[in-house]
């Protein structure tokens, strides 16, 4: 009897953990400093993040602001932007690549999903790590 309910504990954690799909990372997150809103959504099979709002820039705002001191893009030139790209989806992970403004560096990611509006960014270079995370609107 214990080994049925074992098993029977197993397969239905087995079941909840493939219920998570990948299109669950698909949206409008806020980023950690709410500065800015990216939209992640697939496109040829794999995941793409690019900017869709940005803080101080609305309809009024004149194309001729300065720049932005701690990044190489204007606020205007920001709105597009691909950060994130070639994002694929494995057993509840996403990898890909994290495109950084302000080194205006791209430096390979992993995703997760904390919760269903939490998601988790997670960027290893050597032996440092250093993880943001981003609100779903």
């Amino acid at each position: 009897m214990k080994r049925f309910l074992l098993f029977l504990f197993a397969l239905l954690a087995s079941q909840a953990s493939l219920a998570q799909s990948a299109d669950q990372i698909a949206g409008i997150w806020i980023t950690e400093n709410e500065k800015a809103h990216v939209e992640i959504y697939k496109q040829s099979g794999l995941y793409v993040g690019k900017i869709v709002w940005v803080e101080g820039l609305d309809d009024t705002t004149s194309t001729t602001s300065s720049k932005d001191p701690n990044s190489n893009l204007t606020r205007e030139s920001a709105l597009g932007t691909i950060l994130l790209s070639d994002v694929s989806y494995d057993k509840g992970i996403w990898q890909g690549s994290l495109y950084i403004p302000k080194k205006d560096r791209e430096v390979k990611c992993t995703l997760e999903l904390i919760t269903e509006d939490e998601l988790k960014i997670t960027v290893s270079r050597f032996l440092r790590s250093s993880s943001k995370i981003w609100t779903r609107l």
